[in-house]
C-alpha cells in the first residue's frame, strides 16, 4: 500500500497482475497473510514478465456477507511491501450515500489510494440500499478527491491524496440490447473518473478482443484487465444455472451468478476435468495460463486473477505458464480451451470498432406511446395551472394533476411515486424503481441473462436496460443515451407529484450539484471570478488535467467551482487561464468553457466571460461557446477586455461572433496619439463616450457594453482619488442618456488588496459602488453579498473617498489614516 504504485504500474509499459484474495469463512485473513509472506519470500520479477502489482479485496462477493476490505487492510498493511498496492471494492449494495462517503473517508485514513468503485450484487437475505450506483459512486469519488484538493494547504498539493479508481465492465453479453448498454455505460464509467476497467468473467475470445477494439476506435487509452478466474466444478455450475433457462424453475427469482455465462460445452468440459482434484487443478491452472496469454496478446494492460482458495504458487504457475504459451504458442492452437461462446452469439463490433444496428429502428410500442402523451398533457396543463411553476403550493388544480399522475403513470409504468420521476430519461419506458430491482437510475447493471436479456434477478422481467434501449432506438435517440448520465434520486421527495416538483425546480432536473439554486440577495449583475489560473488551487487542478483529461480529484474541484457559483445565481462565469503558456491557453479555454456550458444545463445554459489578454484565446473562447452553448445568441458571453489603444482584435471578433464586451477606462490616447493615463471624472466620461460611439458603429448595442472604471486598492487611494474618480465615474456613465442601456462592472476584490478584512471592506464597497449607479461586478458569488450589510466604521471610510477630488490634502491625510487604523485593528493584510 505504497501511494500509488497501482496507478504506477498501469503507467508502465509492462503487463500488470493483480490478485483477488478473499477472507475465510470464519473472517480469518490467513489467505492474505500467507500470500505476502510467500510474496515476500519467494516472488522474483523477470525481465518482460508480467509482474504482481496488487491484491485486490472484495466486498460481499455474490451478495453474500464477509468481512469488510477496510478491516482486512486496516489489519494486514503493515505487511505490504513497497512493490505491492491494494484496491479495495467498494460497493452501492449495502450503504447510502452518507455510509458510502464515510466509508471512502475510512479508507482513506487506512491509507488506501486504489478502488474498484461497484454497483454490486444484490444482497441475499436482505434489504438492498442502492440509493448510488457505479456511476453515482464514481462522481462521489471524484468528488471526495476535490474536497481533499479544497483543504489541502496549496504548498502540499503535489501530495495531496486522491483515490485512483476503477470499475467493471462486462463484454460477454449476447443479445445487442446488452451488449450496446455495457459498452456505452463502460464509457460514461471512465468519463465519470474511472482510471482502469475489470472485465465480468467470461470465456469468449471475440468478444474480449471486440472491447479492446472498440475502446481503441474511440480513442479511450483506459487500461483494460481481463478477468481470469480459476474455474472449478462448483463455479461453472452456477455460472451454468445464471443463464441456462432450462435448468431453473421460471418464478426463482435469483441466480447464484447473476451476469456470468458458461455455455454447456464449457460445463461438460470442466466436469470432466474434475473428476479427479489432482487433474482438475491442473486444467484449471492451465487454462487460467491460457486466458492470461491471450489477454495479454489481445492488448489487454493486465489480468485481474481470482478464485476461491487462491495461492501465491497459483499465481506465480499461471505467470511462468502464461509466458510459455506466449512465446511458443498461437493462439489458434489453445482457443478452444477459453473460446465457449454462445451459440447465438453475433459480431456487434464491426472492423472500425463501430456497434452494427438494424437498419429499421424498432417500433413505438403502446404503452411508450401513450406514457409519452400522458406525460406531456400532464407537463401542458400543471404548467398553465402553476403559471410556469410559480408559487404552486396549496393549487387544488395541482393536486388533482397529482392523482391523474398516479392513476395513469400506476397503471401504464407501475409507477412507485418516487417524486422524482426519470421517465423522459428512459423514453418513457420504464419506471426505474418497478422495472428495475435495484432501481438503478443509471440503466443497466451487468447482472441480466447473457444470452436473453432477462433480470438476472427476476426471470419474469426483461432487464430495464433492455427496455431502454429499444425505446431509445425507435425514437431515433440512441446517441442521446450513450451521452446521458443521470443523478440520483432526490430522496426526500418520495411520495409527492413529480409534476409539481418538475415545475416548482426541485426534481434532479431543477438541481446543480444536488443543491436547488438559491435566489440571489442583491439586485446585481454577478460575473463570478473563481475559475482563474492565478488562485493556487485552481491553478494545480488546471495543470493536472493538462496530463489527464477524464474526471479525477481535478476535474472534480473545479466542476465544484463551477457549480457552486451556478447555485448561487451568477449570471456570468469568468475564465482566466492566461496564468498557463500561450500554446496551451486556447485549449484550456475551449476545455472550461465546454465544461461550464456542460454544468450548466439544468440551469438552460450560463454565459461564460472570457477573461484573456490573449486575441486567440479569446476567439477560441468564443468558438467553444458557440459550439457548446444551449443557447449562444440567446445568451450572449462577455469578452474581456476592449481597450481605445489596441481596439481592433475586439473589433475583429465581432465580425464573426455576437458578444458583450467590457471596455476598459483605464488609458486614454491625447491629441498627439500617445497613451495617457486617465485621471479624471470627465476624462472617464470622455472615454466611455469614445469608445461607445466606436462600439456602435461596429454592431454593439448598449445592453452589450460594460464599461470598467477600474478599480484601486484603498490602501494606496491617499491623495491620488482614485476611488472618487471610479465611482463618479460609473454615476456619470449611467446618468448619461446618450448612453442609456450600457452596464458599468467593476473587479471587486481589488478594492481590497493588501488590507486585512477583505470580505468586509468588499461588502462596504459594493454598497457604496452601487448607490453610485453600478450595475455589474467581478466577483466571488458564494459569499453572498447584500445578505450581510457592511460595516459601518468601513462603509463611512469608503463613502468619504468616493467624496474626496483631491483638492483637500488635510481631509486625504485623515482619511488616509483611519484607513490605516482599520488596517491595524483587523490585522494583517492578506
Amino acid at each position: 500500500m505504497n501511494g500509488n504504485s497501482f496507478q504506477d504500474a498501469l503507467d508502465s509499459d509492462g503487463f500488470v497482475v493483480t490478485v483477488e484474495l478473499m477472507a475465510s469463512q470464519n473472517d480469518g485473513l490467513e489467505n492474505f497473510h500467507r500470500f505476502l509472506d510467500e510474496y515476500q519470500s519467494k516472488y522474483q520479477r523477470k525481465p518482460k514478465y508480467p509482474e504482481i502489482v496488487a491484491i485486490s479485496v472484495p466486498q460481499s462477493p455474490g451478495g453474500l456477507p464477509t468481512i469488510d476490505p477496510n478491516t482486512v487492510l486496516s489489519e494486514i498493511k503493515s505487511e505490504f511491501p513497497d512493490s505491492l498496492d491494494a484496491i479495495a471494492h467498494v460497493s452501492c449494495k449495502d450503504r447510502n450515500r452518507n455510509g458510502l462517503e464515510g466509508h471512502l473517508r475510512d479508507l482513506r485514513r487506512t491509507g488506501v489510494t486504489s478502488l474498484l468503485a461497484l454497483t454490486g450484487d444484490r444482497p441475499v437475505e436482505s434489504k438492498p440500499i442502492f440509493e448510488l450506483e457505479s456511476l453515482s459512486l464514481l462522481d462521489l469519488i471524484a468528488d471526495l478527491n476535490a474536497q481533499t484538493i479544497n483543504h489541502t494547504s496549496p504548498d502540499e498539493l503535489d501530495q495531496v491524496h486522491q483515490f485512483f479508481t476503477g470499475a467493471a465492465v462486462n463484454p460477454y453479453k449476447y443479445t445487442l440490447a446488452s451488449a450496446w448498454q455495457q459498452y456505452a455505460k463502460a464509457v460514461k464509467k471512465i468519463r465519470s473518473g474511472a482510471n482502469f476497467l475489470i472485465t465480468q468473467v467470461g470465456y469468449d475470445t471475440v468478444k474480449s478482443a471486440e472491447l479492446i477494439r472498440y475502446l481503441g476506435a474511440h480513442d479511450f487509452t483506459t487500461p483494460v484487465l481481463g478477468n481470469v478466474f480459476l474455474l472449478t466444478k462448483t463455479a461453472v455450475e452456477r455460472m451454468y444455472a445464471s443463464c441456462d433457462q432450462t435448468s431453473v424453475d421460471p418464478q426463482q427469482k435469483s441466480h447464484d451468478l447473476p451476469g456470468t455465462y458458461a455455455s454447456k460445452e464449457l460445463l461438460e468440459q470442466v466436469s470432466s476435468e474434475w473428476k479427479t482434484r489432482a487433474r482438475g487443478k491442473k486444467a484449471m491452472l492451465e487454462r487460467a495460463a491460457q486466458q492470461t496469454a491471450f489477454f495479454q496478446q489481445a492488448g489487454f494492460k493486465g489480468v485481474h486473477i481470482g478464485g476461491f482458495g487462491l495461492t501465491f504458487d497459483d499465481v506465480d504457475q499461471i505467470i511462468d505458464q502464461s509466458q510459455e504459451i506466449r512465446h511458443h504458442q498461437e493462439v489458434e492452437t489453445y482457443q478452444d480451451n477459453i473460446h465457449f461462446p454462445s451459440p447465438a452469439s453475433e459480431c456487434f463490433i464491426d472492423s472500425d470498432g463501430e456497434f452494427i444496428l438494424p437498419a429499421a429502428a424498432p417500433k413505438l410500442g403502446f404503452k411508450q406511446r401513450m406514457m409519452g402523451m400522458t406525460h406531456n398533457h400532464l407537463l401542458s396543463f400543471a404548467g398553465e395551472t402553476t403559471n410556469s411553476g410559480k408559487n404552486p403550493e396549496g393549487s387544488f388544480k395541482l393536486r388533482i394533476v397529482h392523482r391523474i399522475e398516479r392513476a395513469t403513470k400506476s397503471v401504464l409504468v407501475n409507477c412507485q411515486n418516487c417524486g422524482d420521476c426519470f421517465l423522459p430519461e428512459n423514453y418513457y419506458a420504464v419506471c426505474n424503481e418497478s422495472a428495475c430491482v435495484k432501481g438503478l437510475v443509471n440503466l443497466p447493471c451487468g447482472d441480466s441473462n447473457a444470452v436473453t436479456g432477462v433480470c438476472g434477478h427476476d426471470q419474469s422481467a426483461v432487464c430495464a436496460g433492455e427496455l431502454v434501449f429499444e425505446a431509445a432506438s425507435a425514437v431515433g435517440k440512441l446517441d442521446h443515451l450513450s451521452q446521458q448520465t443521470n443523478p440520483p434520486k432526490v430522496a426526500e421527495l418520495q411520495g409527492t407529484s413529480a409534476v409539481k416538483n418538475y415545475f416548482s425546480g426541485i426534481d434532479h432536473r431543477g438541481r446543480v450539484d444536488g443543491k436547488v439554486p438559491s435566489k440571489k440577495p442583491i439586485n446585481l449583475i454577478e460575473i463570478g471570478e473563481s475559475l482563474h489560473a492565478q488562485i493556487p488551487r485552481v491553478n494545480w487542478s488546471m495543470n493536472n488535467l493538462i496530463k489527464q483529461d477524464q474526471l479525477n480529484g481535478s476535474l472534480a474541484f473545479l466542476s465544484g467551482v463551477i457549480n457552486r457559483q451556478i447555485s448561487v445565481g451568477v449570471e456570468y462565469i469568468a475564465i482566466n487561464v492566461d496564468d498557463f503558456p500561450v500554446e496551451v491557453r486556447s485549449d484550456l479555454m475551449r476545455k472550461y468553457v465546454g465544461l461550464v456550458s456542460t454544468l450548466s444545463e439544468p440551469i438552460n445554459g450560463l454565459p461564460v466571460c472570457i477573461d484573456s489578454s490573449d486575441p486567440v484565446t479569446k476567439r477560441s473562447g468564443l468558438e467553444a461557446y458557440y459550439q457548446t452553448a444551449m443557447d449562444p445568441e440567446a445568451k450572449l458571453p462577455i469578452v474581456n477586455s476592449i481597450n481605445i489603444i489596441e481596439p481592433e482584435p475586439i473589433l475583429n471578433l465581432k465580425k464573426d461572433y455576437n458578444f458583450n464586451v467590457i471596455a476598459m477606462l483605464h488609458d486614454r490616447v491625447d491629441k498627439d496619439g500617445n497613451p495617457k493615463n486617465v485621471e479624471t471624472v470627465d476624462e472617464v466620461h470622455q472615454l466611455a463616450r469614445q469608445l461607445f460611439d466606436r462600439l456602435l458603429v461596429h454592431g454593439f448595442k448598449p445592453d452589450n457594453i460594460f464599461f470598467d472604471t477600474a478599480v484601486i486598492p484603498i490602501a494606496t487611494d491617499v491623495e491620488a482619488a482614485f476611488t472618487y474618480k471610479t465611482l463618479n465615474g460609473i454615476k456619470k456613465i449611467m446618468t448619461d442618456p446618450e448612453m442609456s442601456g450600457v452596464h458599468t462592472v467593476i473587479g471587486l476584490s481589488n478594492c481590497s488588496h493588501m488590507m486585512p478584512n477583505r470580505i468586509a471592506i468588499n461588502r462596504a464597497y459594493l454598497e457604496v459602488a452601487m448607490e453610485f449607479g453600478l450595475d455589474t461586478a467581478v466577483l466571488d458569488p458564494t459569499i453572498s453579498y447584500g445578505l450581510k450589510p457592511p460595516g459601518k466604521q468601513i462603509t463611512g471610510i469608503i463613502r468619504d473617498l468616493a467624496q474626496n477630488d483631491g483638492s483637500d490634502p488635510i481631509k486625504g491625510f485623515e482619511i488616509f489614516e483611519r484607513v490605516a487604523n482599520y488596517s491595524r485593528k483587523y490585522g494583517k493584510a492578506s
